[in-house]
């Protein structure tokens, strides 16, 4: 549990680190929905982000779209219930199809997110307007 602000800010900025780190090394990222995208994106990721649960496109479509066109991949689902299962289905489709899923970046995000105490990746967009 973060006691300071000096604390929560550092913690802030280990995530921020993290989140660059990601994006130079992974070939892709999956999100949820188009918020949680567009956080990623504010928050200066480049890398193709997919959505999960994009209207008209199944999820067998996803998981072929990015066996194609990709090899190293981070999901990065919400860390909720939901968001967890999510993840464990992903991961196991992605890794069946041949894919690298970066399972330690999604743990450390999580971890920091949590001393951050936030469950949804759209809520970078308010953490980061209060930074």
């Amino acid at each position: 549990m973060i006691q300071r602000e000096e604390e929560y800010r550092n913690v802030w900025r280990d995530l921020v680190s993290l989140l660059e780190e990601i994006d130079r090394l992974v070939d892709a990222i999956i999100v949820e929905g188009r918020r949680d995208s567009e956080a990623l994106r504010g928050m200066g990721l480049t890398k193709p982000i997919y959505r999960s649960s994009t209207p008209g496109r199944s999820r067998s479509d996803l998981v072929e779209e990015l066996a194609k066109n990709h090899s190293r991949v981070v999901i990065l689902t919400d860390f909720d219930e939901e968001g967890r299962d999510l993840n464990r289905r992903l991961s196991d489709l992605l890794e069946h199809r041949g894919l690298r899923v970066e399972k330690t970046y999604r743990r450390s995000v999580g971890r920091l997110m949590g001393e951050l105490r936030v469950t949804t990746i759209e809520s970078l967009n308010k953490l980061r307007g209060e930074m």
